[in-house]
C-alpha cells in the first residue's frame, strides 16, 4: 500500500468509513497528466442525466457525474485532486448538514481503471474514465433517437 492508498484508508476510518477494497494498478500514460491528453473537457460530458452502464453499478456511476461536477466547478480541466478537496466541495453543497454526515465515496471507481492514486494522495482521472462517460452518453443519445419516437413504454409492451 503506497502513502495515498494509505491516506485514502485513514480518510476512510476518520469518517467511519472503514472497510478497505483492493487497488488496481494503472498504468502512467492511462492517467490524464496534461490536459492536452485528453479530448474531451469535463463540460463536454453531459450529467444531466445518469451515466446508465458506464461502471457497472448505479453507485460507481454517481461517483463519476461527482467527479464530474467537481472538475468542472475546479477548472474544467482533469486536473489531479485531493480527497479532501472533493469532499469539502460537497460538504459547503450540503448547506447544513453536520461534520460526518456528508460523505464523498469512489465506491468502485478505484477499483477498476477509472481513478488513480499517487504516493501523496492525489487522485487522477484516466483516459478510461472519461472515454466510459463519453460511450454512455453517446448511448443515451442514440437511445433518445431510437425510442423517441415509440408510443409503449415498457409496461405497456409487456401488458400486450
Amino acid at each position: 500500500m503506497n502513502s495515498g492508498q494509505k491516506q485514502y484508508a485513514d480518510n476512510m476510518v476518520r469518517h467511519n468509513f472503514d472497510e478497505l477494497v483492493p487497488f488496481y494498478t494503472v498504468t502512467y500514460e492511462e492517467i490524464i497528466t496534461d490536459p492536452s491528453d485528453c479530448n474531451h473537457k469535463p463540460s463536454d460530458i453531459d450529467i444531466s442525466s445518469h451515466l446508465t452502464g458506464a461502471f457497472g453499478a448505479f453507485e460507481n456511476e454517481t461517483a463519476a457525474a461527482k467527479i464530474i461536477e467537481f472538475c468542472r466547478e475546479r477548472d474544467n480541466t482533469w486536473d489531479p485532486f485531493t480527497f479532501e478537496q472533493i469532499h469539502s466541495y460537497f460538504k459547503s453543497k450540503a448547506g447544513t448538514i453536520k461534520d460526518n454526515t456528508y460523505y464523498f465515496s469512489f465506491w468502485g471507481l478505484l477499483l477498476g481503471e477509472y481513478i488513480a492514486t499517487d504516493d501523496v494522495g492525489n487522485y487522477y482521472v484516466t483516459k478510461g474514465f472519461v472515454a466510459r462517460c463519453i460511450e454512455s452518453v453517446e448511448g443515451r443519445k442514440a437511445n433518445r433517437r431510437i425510442t423517441g419516437n415509440c408510443r409503449f413504454n415498457s409496461a405497456t409492451v409487456l401488458a400486450l
